[in-house]
């Protein structure tokens, strides 16, 4: 119902519409929320053309996947490539969360041949976690995840007894 009263009001008044339309592409935008189990919703508001070119493009990578008989679903396929495409990694030969290598595999280089210089115009991928930045008040043996392992020098603490 709503398409249709957009049509007639376009209908009715054209200018109004290409001002409109002209307004919401000035509201595109990028939203992050936060979902289950350590997940966001990534959300793009764009204008349909932009959206569309953006959606079949991924689907377009993720048929192609698919003819070489990647076991992943399509869902998966795209959202590793979108995450690939944003870090300008293209397509790289080990997709997040996928555990078997891509097909594809990197040219070896020739015994003695320097490695490339790294582009300084291509962004740095950011060092990893360095550990907590914030006294949590929580002992670190508590907190699922990788364990640090104690100084060879210095007995670990137990955490403080609660009164």
């Amino acid at each position: 119902m709503r398409r249709s009263v957009g049509a007639q009001v376009a209908r009715l008044n054209p200018k109004q519409a290409v001002a409109r339309n002209a307004k919401a592409a000035n509201d595109r935008r990028v939203s992050l929320r936060p979902a289950p189990d350590c997940m966001t919703y990534l959300t793009a508001l764009l204008p349909v053309v932009q959206g569309v070119a953006v959606f079949a493009a991924l689907r377009r990578h993720a048929d192609t996947v698919f003819a070489d008989g990647d076991e992943r679903g399509r869902g998966q396929v795209m959202a590793d490539e979108l995450v690939a495409r944003i870090h300008r990694r293209g397509r790289s030969h080990q997709q997040p969360g996928h555990d078997r290598p891509h097909p594809a595999r990197p040219r070896r280089r020739a015994r003695g041949a320097r490695r490339p210089r790294p582009d300084p115009r291509q962004p740095r991928a950011a060092p990893g976690p360095r550990g907590p930045q914030v006294r949590s008040g929580v002992h670190p043996a508590t907190v699922p995840g990788p364990r640090r392992q104690p100084h060879p020098r210095r007995p670990e603490t137990p955490p403080p007894r609660a009164s």
